[in-house]
């Protein structure tokens, strides 16, 4: 058996050659970091913006709540006034129940009138 030579070529590189190598990735690499940074700016731009958005709605939020304190004790006393209206119809009706029946009990004055003309006329027949 014979023995395997694993003897790679070697190449051999100019000065000129390694620099121009390491200027082209070098500049590839810068290129990349720029791109990366633009993004990182424009990512921090709207992180900015989506801030002041947050704050805003956080302020419209917090005054919204108070909004709804403040109706929710409105609505509480409306209700008591509610309640305290129905008490006073309900009286109401009682009372106009009364004057009906009272209505209902007096004569009216058509029935005055008449019952007039027949007392004239009795007490002008008994003269």
């Amino acid at each position: 058996m014979k023995k395997r030579s694993s003897k790679i070529p070697k190449l051999e590189y100019s000065s000129d050659d390694v620099k121009r190598y390491i200027g082209a990735v070098t500049e590839k690499y810068e290129d990349g970091l720029k791109v990366l940074g633009e993004g990182i700016m424009d990512i921090k731009s709207t992180q900015d913006l989506h801030t002041k958005i947050l704050e805003s709605h956080t302020e419209m939020v917090g005054q919204l709540m108070e909004d709804v304190t403040i109706l929710k004790e409105d609505v509480s006393v409306l209700k008591k006034d509610v309640g305290i209206l129905k008490e006073d119809v309900s009286v109401l009706k009682e009372d106009m129940g009364e004057v009906k029946n009272d209505l209902k009990i007096k004569l009216d004055r058509s029935e005055f009138v008449s019952l007039e003309r027949r007392v004239r006329v009795l007490e002008s027949k008994s003269r």
